[in-house]
C-alpha cells in the first residue's frame, strides 16, 4: 500500500507540467479566467458570472452560495449540470428554493425529478445493473430545462455549446465555452487530471463487467469516444468537476487514453493455468447455478460447501442429492466462501433439515448473520447463525478431516478460503476468487478488492503460496490441479492489475476512488413506524498511510432530526472509525421509503453524500417484495430450498 501512495503522490505532483492551477484551499472561490471562478466543494463548482448574477455548473453541496456575495454575486440563475451524480447536485434543492432554474442532461430527467419513486422502485438485494443508479439524488430536484447533444446554450453573454461525452455515465456532457481566442471546456467526470478519472464504479455499468474482460465492457468504449471528441475540441483549458482545471489538454487525454488500454489489456485473460479438469473421490460436486461441494468423512459425517441455488422446478434437487448422497447420516457442518446469493441460498434449509453449524472465518460472521445490514451485491436476505467463527489459519477437525480458514479477498473483500485436507490430498476451496484459471477475478468496485502489495488480490497469492494445495475446487468451473509454478505468474498479474488501476484513479490514495465502501451508513435497510427513532452508525475507513480526521453528518428528509447534528472523528492511518446517530422522522413521515446520505469530508476534502441508507416507514416496501414476479423473489421466502 505505501508503494501504491508514493506512486500517486509523484502524479499528483507532476500535474505543474500539464499547465494545472495550484489547488485552492478548501470553500475558496478562485479566479481561473475573467469572470469564470471555481469553488472547490464535493465536486468542482464553476461559477459564470455576468454583473450581479451567475450561471453554475454543477452545484456539489450548494455551499458556493456565500463564496459567490464576496464576488458581487446576487443571483444564482441556472445550475447546468454535467451527470447526476448526486456530489454535484447535492445542493440543488436549496439553490432551486432560492430562484435557480436546474438544467440536466437529456436522458437524467427522472433521475432528478422522481429520485423518490426511483428509490422506492429500485432492486437492491440482488444489485447486478449498476449504471448510475446507486450514485443518483436522494430527493426530488426540480428541472426546468433538458440540454441535448449540439444545442447551444445562451444566457447573457455566456453562450455554451453542449458536448455529449458519455462513459463517466450513459448520459454525461461537457460544456464548451469560446472567449477570448480561448476554448474552455467543463468536462465533468471525463477526466480529471492528465491519464486520470477520479473513481473507477461509473465506468462500470453492470456486475463484474471488468471481471468478464474487455468484450464486455461498455462504459471505457463510450469514454474512449469522448475523450475523442474531446481532444478533437483542441481546448485550451480543462476544468474538471474533480481535480484541477489544466492545460496541455491534447497530451492529457491522450495519458488517460493509454491508461484504459492498459487497464483493458491487464483484464485480458492471460491463461497460464494449465491442466484439465478433476474428479476427486473425496469430493462429490453439485452443479447449480454455482457447485456445492459435499465431503464425508470416515465415518459418513458430511461438510457441505457453497449450497447454491435449487433451481429444479419443484425446489427438490438439493434434497434430493443430499438425500441420495447421505443416507441416514448426517451433514454435520455448512461452509461458505462467500456471501452471494448463488453460494448460500439453499444453507438455511440444510442448518435446519439436518441440524448442522454453521461455520466461517471471523471476517464473514457479520455479513452472514445480518445481511440485510450492508449494501453490496448479491445480497441472500436470509440471515443465518453462525456457530462458530475461526481467525486466519485456524482449524477445526471432523470425521478424519481438517478444516483450515483463510482470508480470501480475490473476488469480494469478505471471502474466504477452506483448505481441507482429506485422505492425504490438500484440496483448497476458493470460491469465486478465482477465475476460469486465467486469473484472480479481482476488479469490482461494488464487491471491492484493495489496490495492495499486501491486501486484496495478493493476499489470495500468499495464501495458494502458503497452502500449497494439490487442488483447486472453484465456485463455477470445478477442480483442478494447482502447480507451485503457476504462483510467480499470478504475482506478476496482480502486480499489473495494481499498477494499472493506481495509474488510472486521480486521487492521492487510489482506493478512495476504487473502495465504494469506505464510508457507509449501517444498517442500510431499515424498517419502522414514524413514532421510532432509528440508530444509524457511520462506518469509515481511512485509505490513507497518515491519520485523518473525518467529518460526518446526516442529510434528511425535511422535518427528520438526528442528533448529533454532525460529529468529526479522528481515523488511525489505514483504520477506522464510526459515529452513531439517532434519527427522528417527522411526526408526519408518510408511510413510504425515505433515503438519507451521510455527508463525508475526509482531511478538509468534502466528499458530499458517499454513504446512504432507507427507512421505510410502517412496511418493507423492497421491489424484491412488493413485486412476486421479480426473478428470485424465492429466496425470499423463508420456507425456500426447505426438504
Amino acid at each position: 500500500m505505501n508503494t501504491t501512495i508514493s506512486l500517486a503522490a509523484v502524479a499528483v505532483g507532476t500535474l505543474a507540467a500539464w499547465g494545472a492551477e495550484k489547488t485552492p484551499a478548501p470553500a475558496a472561490l478562485r479566479e481561473i479566467a475573467p469572470n469564470i471562478y471555481m469553488f472547490r466543494d464535493a465536486g468542482n463548482v464553476y461559477c459564470l458570472r455576468s454583473g450581479n448574477e451567475a450561471l453554475l455548473i454543477d452545484a456539489g453541496s450548494g455551499a458556493v452560495t456565500n463564496a459567490l456575495k464576496k464576488i458581487g454575486v446576487k443571483r444564482v440563475a441556472w445550475v447546468l449540470h454535467t451527470h447526476a451524480h448526486r456530489d454535484l447536485c447535492q445542493g440543488d434543492a436549496a439553490l432551486a428554493a432560492a430562484g435557480a432554474k436546474i438544467a440536466v442532461p437529456d436522458g437524467t430527467r427522472t433521475q432528478f425529478e422522481d429520485a423518490a419513486t426511483q428509490w422506492y422502485d429500485r432492486e437492491l438485494l440482488n444489485a447486478f445493473d449498476y449504471g448510475a443508479k446507486y450514485f443518483l439524488p436522494l430527493r426530488n430536484i426540480p428541472v426546468q430545462q433538458v440540454l441535448t447533444n449540439g444545442e447551444e446554450f445562451v444566457w447573457k453573454d455566456v453562450k455554451l455549446r453542449v458536448l455529449a461525452t458519455p462513459g463517466h455515465t450513459a448520459q454525461h456532457l461537457a460544456f464548451v465555452l469560446e472567449r477570448g481566442g480561448k476554448k474552455y471546456v467543463f468536462c465533468g467526470d471525463a477526466i480529471c487530471a492528465p491519464g486520470k478519472v477520479w473513481e473507477l464504479d461509473a465506468l462500470q455499468s453492470t456486475y463484474e463487467e471488468f471481471i468478464q474482460g474487455p468484450p464486455a465492457l461498455k462504459r471505457v468504449p463510450e469514454l474512449q469516444a469522448s475523450l475523442a471528441r474531446l481532444k478533437a475540441e483542441q481546448p485550451t483549458l480543462l476544468l474538471p468537476a474533480h481535480g484541477t482545471p489544466f492545460g496541455n489538454c491534447g497530451a492529457g487525454i491522450e495519458l488517460l487514453e493509454q491508461n484504459l488500454v492498459t487497464m483493458m489489456a491487464a483484464l485480458a485473460n492471460t491463461n497460464y493455468f494449465g491442466g484439465a479438469g478433476a474428479t476427486l473421490p473425496q469430493v462429490q460436486p453439485l452443479q447449480t447455478c454455482a457447485i456445492t461441494y459435499l465431503l464425508r468423512g470416515s465415518n459418513g459425517l458430511g461438510v457441505v460447501i457453497d449450497p447454491s441455488v435449487d433451481r429444479a422446478p419443484d425446489g427438490q434437487l438439493y434434497s434430493t442429492w443430499l438425500t441420495n448422497q447421505m443416507g441416514t447420516q448426517r451433514v454435520a457442518v455448512v461452509l461458505i466462501t462467500h456471501y452471494h446469493a448463488d453460494h448460500l441460498a439453499t444453507a438455511p434449509a440444510i442448518l435446519q433439515h439436518y441440524g448442522a453449524a454453521l461455520y466461517t472465518h471471523e471476517k464473514l460472521r457479520e455479513i452472514l448473520e445480518e445481511p440485510l445490514r450492508v449494501h453490496r451485491p448479491c445480497v441472500f436476505p436470509q440471515g443465518m447463525r453462525v456457530a462458530r467463527s475461526f481467525k486466519d489459519g485456524e482449524s477445526f477437525d471432523l470425521d478424519g478431516m481438517r478444516f483450515t480458514f483463510y482470508d480470501f479477498p480475490g473476488h469480494t473483500y469478505w471471502h474466504q478460503a477452506v483448505l481441507a485436507e482429506v485422505d492425504g490430498q490438500r484440496i483448497l476451496f476458493t470460491g469465486d476468487a478465482i477465475d476460469d484459471y486465467t486469473h484472480v477475478r479481482s476488479i469490482d468496485c461494488f464487491n471491492y478488492n484493495p489496490i495492495s502489495d499486501t491486501d486484496g488480490a495478493m493476499k489470495c497469492v500468499t495464501v495458494l503460496e502458503k497452502t500449497k494445495p494439490d487442488y483447486l475446487a472453484t465456485g463455477h468451473w470445478g477442480i483442478r490441479p494447482w502447480k507451485a509454478a503457476y504462483i510467480a505468474p499470478l504475482r506478476q498479474w496482480v502486480r499489473a492489475r495494481n499498477a494499472a488501476l493506481t495509474a488510472l484513479i486521480g486521487q492521492a490514495e487510489p482506493n478512495l476512488g476504487y473502495d465504494m465502501h469506505w464510508a457507509r451508513l449501517d444498517s442500510f435497510r431499515n424498517v419502522v413506524s414514524n413514532q421510532l427513532a432509528v440508530t444509524l452508525t457511520a462506518r469509515v475507513h481511512n485509505h490513507l498511510a497518515v491519520k485523518a480526521a473525518a467529518r460526518l453528518a446526516l442529510t434528511l428528509p425535511a422535518g427528520w432530526r438526528a442528533t448529533p447534528a454532525a460529529a468529526t472523528v479522528t481515523l488511525p492511518a489505514q483504520g477506522d472509525g464510526q459515529v452513531v446517530f439517532r434519527v427522528e422522522p417527522a411526526r408526519d413521515a408518510a408511510p413510504t421509503r425515505h433515503m438519507i446520505g451521510l455527508d463525508v469530508t475526509l482531511n478538509g476534502q468534502p466528499y458530499g453524500e458517499l454513504g446512504m441508507a432507507y427507512v421505510d416507514i410502517g412496511a418493507d416496501y423492497s421491489i424484491e417484495r412488493r413485486k412476486p414476479t421479480w426473478p428470485m423473489s424465492g429466496l425470499l421466502d423463508p420456507a425456500y430450498g426447505k426438504f
